[in-house]
């Protein structure tokens, strides 16, 4: 590091800023690998802190991760350079940060061999209990929690979108005796481990701080969902830990764990989901369709116009169910609070037969690369499809799918779409000639006025196609994309991170962190 060089700290950076020097700490650093722990890995993501106690958000693409993705580690600090400043993503923040930084093959990484003592343990902001809200205004954005561990359950096998996974609950309380479930998702329900904090014979408490975990609601209870951006520390040495420290000094609490056993948990894999293509599925009886759907991968051919493209919803019941455009209330609840979603028809074809699909809206967020009411926000022609809309016609995916209701009505089958699992890009073996795409309205004119008024672009949850953005890119949970398919299926107040420095605060008690 040469003498002479400045070093910013992180909260004087700007989105001017080229080729600046930060020193910074690798916080918590994790692999989005979209649904599932399996896939591949999409980004690396990371909290960076700096001797000041500022700490911002950072993101490495995958395709740097054999380049860069060893230089850095959790815990270690660094000097990084050649660098990109950006605007934080809008959704699926972990921390209230205005900018991020962008890894680039540009980038700069050197070793701090002598740092300073100062860099925080921790990076929170604790949300009350009864302030986390599945469906309120930050219900995309990452939350904390800390409370004390009351029970925690047996490792459960579980099905998402055709994947088989796992899955772990934590229930922790507050100094209020309110509960609240922390759902641990496939590694994550592994890694955690209690063994080591908890004594059964000793019984003493145990408080938990949980950070990275998104709010869910099922069956109209509110929980905390816990996936690759999750991780905790146990009986942290934080301040706000200090009265449960104060009221379980020499007291005993019993934790309800699940019953000890020396053999690995046996679990039921479900069946692989099959691969099959069109002309079988065309073919086949749709009562003959396991319950899991098949894989397919075709190529989207052409967008249909006999249905609208996106529907209007109510924001406030979970299922979001179509509210009709002359009511201006929810028929179900009652709310004015609406959305725009997407409900995608188009032909897809894998060389071999050619068949209608449609998908509801997180399935369409993943395929398009932007949400409904940041596609109509950016609309400035409302003669033809939007842009972003006919780019997907010549794009290749992977899909699950399973036959629609009609389908068991009538013999024109349709599929819907349950998930994504890959993208290939865009297909340039696909003759031109059996691409199309609508070139009369379709976009709604009067709506998109009033959305442009009243609504901010908001960014996908995750664009799949390979010729997508960084900036298209956030982090999102495995299930999310159940939300469309199950109507029982899953705010805060202004953010402030706190860290304490790392040094004993006396409190006398074991500190361990994940």
């Amino acid at each position: 590091m040469h003498l002479l060089m400045v070093v910013k700290t992180l909260t004087e950076l700007s989105l001017q800023d080229k080729d600046v020097t930060v020193q910074v700490e690798v916080n918590r650093r994790w692999e989005f690998r979209g649904i599932g722990d399996d896939g591949p890995v999409l980004h690396v993501d990371m909290i960076l802190t700096d001797a000041t106690g500022n700490a911002i958000y950072a993101e490495l693409p995958a395709k740097l991760l054999e380049q860069k993705g060893s230089l850095l580690q959790s815990n270690k600090v660094y000097y990084i350079r050649r660098f990109r400043v950006a605007n934080a993503k809008s959704q699926y923040k972990v921390i209230d940060a205005p900018l991020m930084i962008y890894f680039t093959v540009y980038s700069i990484i050197e070793v701090c061999r002598d740092p300073p003592s100062t860099f925080p343990l921790y990076v929170y902001n604790l949300i009350p209990y009864e302030a986390i809200d599945a469906n309120g205004p930050k219900s995309k954005d990452f939350h904390d929690i800390l409370g004390m561990i009351n029970e925690v359950s047996e490792i459960n096998p579980i099905q998402l979108s055709g994947k088989s996974s796992i899955y772990r609950n934590v229930f922790i309380k507050n100094l209020s005796n309110d509960i609240i479930k922390v759902t641990l998702w496939g590694n994550q329900a592994l890694k955690f481990s209690y063994e080591a904090i908890y004594d059964q014979k000793i019984q003493h408490a145990v408080v938990v701080l949980f950070v990275g975990c998104l709010p869910k609601e099922y069956k109209g209870s509110v929980y905390l969902s816990g996936g690759a951006a999750c991780h905790w520390y146990f009986n942290p040495s934080i301040n706000e830990a200090q009265p449960y420290y104060q009221r379980i000094h020499n007291e005993n609490v019993t934790i309800k764990l699940p019953p000890l056993t020396n053999e690995q948990a046996a679990f039921v894999n479900p069946p692989e989901t099959q691969h099959k293509d069109l002309k079988e599925l065309l073919e086949s009886e749709p009562l003959t369709l396991p319950e899991e759907g098949f894989k397919c991968t075709v190529t989207i051919t052409r967008l249909l116009d006999d249905h609208p493209w996106w529907y209007k919803a109510c924001n406030t019941c979970p299922n979001k169910p179509s509210m009709r455009s002359s009511v201006s209330s929810c028929p179900t609840c009652g709310s004015t609070d609406a959305i725009l979603r997407y409900k995608l028809n188009f032909m897809a074809t894998d060389d071999i037969a050619e068949m209608r699909m449609f998908c509801f809206d997180n399935v369409a967020k993943r395929i398009i690369g932007k949400t409904c009411t940041s596609l109509l926000t950016s609309v400035t022609d409302t003669s033809n499809i939007p842009p972003d809309l006919a780019a997907i016609v010549s794009l290749k995916f992977t899909f699950v799918v399973v036959y629609n209701l009609m389908s068991f009505q009538n013999q024109e089958k349709e599929l819907l779409i349950k998930s994504v699992i890959a993208s290939h890009g865009r297909d340039l073996s696909l003759p031109s000639t059996k691409l199309s795409i609508p070139m009369h309205p379709s976009t709604p004119t009067k709506l998109l006025s009033r959305t442009r008024q009243t609504i901010s672009p908001s960014t996908a949850l995750s664009n799949l196609s390979t010729s997508s953005s960084l900036e298209q890119h956030s982090s999102f949970e495995a299930e999310d994309s159940l939300e469309d398919q199950n109507p029982e299926s899953f705010e805060s107040p202004p953010k402030r991170i706190y860290c304490p420095w790392k040094q004993n605060d006396g409190a006398g008690v074991p500190n361990i962190s994940h």
